[in-house]
């Protein structure tokens, strides 16, 4: 069986190596052996640490001390050190063991009577602490009797010191009982005295300060109704240094908020009970459709109190709880009540989109109210009304919500007749349905950026960019219909739309909100992709090592760098964190593409109409034209009338109808193309004499260059109509140079190429290259071919 259990083990052994040197070889070569071209360059990598671990490993390595013959020193040192110690040690426990014979029968003896003296002193231990219980309990009574409260409490506090020991600690449960009830009944009594003293100082400051009685709070209460109020409220504060009753059970929404010291509960009782009155009983104010009603009232008590409480419970209770914040105590037990009101009516609301939105609303009024007022709720660090239509079935309802009525407000802005109509001024090309669709994203923007946790702001973003491309898909539709027609008013709206809706994207991605809720985004993507690897691995029986499960929100806050989802799961690089691009980056790709199409379809529109009144001009006789010194002064040549002709009007029509930005876009890219068509097609395609070369210059310089000149307002010239015509330009020089001057460019093309681009920029013909510039100047008819 041993022989057996060797194989056993053996087999088990060899499996895991040959499964590490699968693994291992993956690794090197790739899973299907792309990289098996490597195989030398490994080969010496593996010989290479083979040499190095024999040279460690030597013993007789007299150059250097290898690092196992230093192990093995220092093993040497530590074993001799261990039978040292052991010599020692024997003779110690054969001494031990004798006198633990020797004295096992005393022991023995001794045993009972010990057992009994322990005994006797836990008894007497026990007397003493409850005579010392009902001392202090005796004590109590007597203050209260008295009247003496501030000495009741002094002695209640004692008497919580000397048994919170013993209700923590003490296995003695029914003494543990004893003890947490005597205190328990000595507070509560303590509690009903100091809440009639706090309920008569309120009554003289007519507190709570309501509508019908804000006047009489208008003017400061007087010294004595001031005294005993601050006399009550500390009075409760050392109460409540006296123990706490267990809080109820709440759900578990309701568990986020903290509850409030002693005074601040006491008061706030009034206003709970007119809370549960008027929103919970049986009256017409309890209504869920309407619940502007008790979060106005809410907030209005808020501020009503503030005043108060700074004044008149801050300074008192600063004295004796140093770590009660009133005000914020107040403020959050007022959101609890619309938190729990809330979670009562959201049931039934839910099933109606007008009462469920209208309540989203007006929650999301309360919760910008409350921040006006310094609360802390939303994102902040206090919980806020937002939590109860955050739960997850709720808030899934609202982004169902929102995106129907954002789709149905879509629809009716494209169905508008003024859909395209341009907003503001003329040259800003902002049509009403991007102007309509950014307020409607914006406007959802504001509301969900109140909500506490960044996985929530994230259903939302990836909502708008799923409106956004819906949006982007209507586009398409509708330029399919339109592109027959790329110079109507129509296709050029739909250009206008794409390019503010991609500028507008463009800004807000650079925005930190949307910089923020990317980095989240991008970390989600990286946990699901390393997920989705955990399970490849386990389907596979690889094993892994075991990861902490976190929650959504848990892992977005998690502060370690998010793992590579496309690599080996290593951490991402700083240039690859998720800020390098924008949560808008891909619709904003796409928005460009449209925004293109459109340019190109307009550009190609014009130069089929171009071309098609082109031909007699490129025909013309350009190599027997008359000398520029036979006429008083050039003219234009008549066939190039029709082509600035249809020029003069597409541009114009456009200015009018496209931003100024896109019609930029439009003239410099159709003033590319048709210089290098004219290029193309005319100068390359025909010879000149001295006539024909200056009068293809004229009609370039002084006449197409002019059709663009008031177009072109760029201040640092990239964007100029001579800019765009520079290759057109520099063959017009060229073929007007001096005979001379054109022979002598073409020798230096010719044998000295390292001067050519030189001697081109000084002739004034930038923007060829010299084998360009010799095509072009042998199109001279006064040259001969070279």
């Amino acid at each position: 069986m041993e022989d057996t259990m060797h194989l056993d083990k053996s087999s088990s052994m060899d499996t895991k190596f040959s499964s590490a040197m699968l693994k291992k070889a993956n690794q090197l070569f790739g899973s299907k052996g792309d990289d098996i071209d490597h195989l030398e360059t490994i080969r010496e990598q593996l010989l290479a640490r083979k040499d190095e671990l024999e040279r460690d490993l030597a013993l007789s390595n007299k150059s250097s001390d290898s690092a196992l013959s230093q192990l093995l020193t220092r093993a040497q040192s530590a074993t001799a050190q261990i039978d040292a110690l052991q010599k020692t040690v024997e003779p110690l426990c054969a001494q031990c063991d004798t006198f633990v014979s020797a004295n096992s029968e005393l022991c023995a003896a001794l045993a009972p009577p010990l057992a009994a003296e322990e005994l006797r002193l836990k008894e007497r231990s026990y007397r003493a602490l409850l005579r010392r219980l009902m001392q202090l309990s005796d004590a109590v009574r007597e203050r209260v009797s008295a009247g003496q409260l501030d000495e009741a409490l002094a002695r209640l506090r004692e008497l919580h010191e000397a048994t919170s020991g013993v209700v923590s600690e003490s296995r003695c449960h029914a003494l543990a009982e004893y003890c947490r009830g005597l205190v328990s009944a000595w507070r509560g009594l303590l509690l009903r005295r100091l809440t009639g003293q706090l309920d008569a100082a309120l009554a003289e400051l007519r507190y709570p300060f309501i509508s019908t009685n804000m006047a009489v709070h208008a003017a400061p209460p007087g010294p004595e109704a001031q005294l005993h109020l601050e006399t009550a409220l500390a009075r409760l504060a050392a109460l409540a240094g006296c123990g706490e009753e267990p809080a109820p059970a709440r759900p578990s929404v309701l568990a986020a908020f903290p509850p409030a010291s002693l005074p601040v509960r006491l008061l706030l009782r009034p206003l709970v009970r007119r809370f549960v009155y008027h929103f919970q009983g049986q009256k017409r104010t309890n209504d869920p459709s309407r619940p502007e009603w008790y979060m106005g009232q809410v907030l209005q008590w808020i501020t009503d109190h503030e005043q108060f409480l700074e004044t008149s419970v801050e300074p008192t209770l600063a004295k004796t709880l140093p770590d009660c914040r009133p005000r914020l105590e107040f403020c959050r037990g007022l959101v609890e009540l619309t938190v729990d009101k809330l979670l009562r009516d959201l049931p039934e609301l839910q099933y109606d989109d007008a009462s469920f939105s209208h309540t989203v609303d007006e929650t999301l009024q309360l919760q910008r109210g409350l921040a006006q007022l310094g609360y802390g709720g939303g994102g902040g660090e206090q919980p806020g009304p937002l939590l109860a239509v955050c739960q997850p079935g709720y808030l899934l309802r609202w982004v169902t919500i929102e995106r129907k009525y954002a789709l149905e407000r879509v629809d009716q802005m494209m169905a508008s007749e003024t859909a395209w109509a341009v907003q503001g001024e003329a040259d800003g090309g902002v049509t009403e349905l991007a102007d309509g669709v950014l307020n409607m994203l914006q406007a959802m923007t504001e509301r969900y950026l109140l909500l506490p946790e960044p996985g929530q702001r994230l259903q939302f973003l990836e909502l708008q960019l799923e409106l956004l491309d819906d949006l982007r898909v209507r586009l398409l539709q509708l330029l399919g219909n339109e592109k027959q027609e790329p110079l109507g008013e129509r296709c050029c709206a739909l250009l206008n739309t794409a390019h503010h809706l991609r500028r507008a994207l463009t800004e807000w991605g650079e925005q930190p909100v949307f910089l923020h809720l990317q980095f989240f985004r991008r970390r989600l993507t990286a946990a699901e992709a390393s997920g989705r690897r955990a399970e490849r691995r386990e389907s596979e029986g690889e094993e892994e090592e075991e990861e902490p499960t976190l929650s959504l929100d848990q892992l977005l806050l998690d502060p370690e760098p998010p793992k590579d989802p496309a690599g080996g799961g290593g951490p991402l690089d700083d240039a690859d964190d998720g800020l390098n691009v924008t949560a808008f980056d891909e619709i904003v790709q796409r928005l460009g593409r449209i925004e293109n199409d459109i340019v190109e379809a307009i550009v190609n529109q014009i130069l089929l109409e171009v071309k098609a009144r082109s031909r007699p001009y490129r025909k013309d006789k350009w190599f027997a034209m008359p000398s520029p010194t036979e006429f008083v002064s050039p003219s234009l040549t008549p066939t190039a009338c029709p082509i600035l002709q249809v020029l003069t009007q597409c541009l114009q029509q456009l200015r009018g109808l496209l931003a100024s930005s896109v019609f930029d876009s439009v003239w410099h890219a159709l003033a590319s193309q048709l210089c290098e068509y004219l290029y193309d097609e005319l100068v390359m395609a025909n010879s000149f004499n001295e006539g024909g070369a200056a009068q293809l210059r004229f009609d370039i310089e002084r006449n197409l260059l002019a059709v663009f000149s008031d177009l072109g307002d760029d201040p640092d010239g990239a964007r100029r109509p001579t800019v765009a015509f520079r290759p057109l330009l520099a063959a017009t020089v060229l073929l007007t140079l001096p005979t001379g001057s054109a022979l002598l460019l073409l020798d230096t093309i010719k044998h000295s190429p390292e001067t050519a681009d030189t001697a081109l920029a000084e002739a004034g013909a930038e923007g060829l290259t010299p084998a360009e510039a010799r095509e072009v100047l042998l199109r001279r008819t006064a040259l001969s071919v070279s």
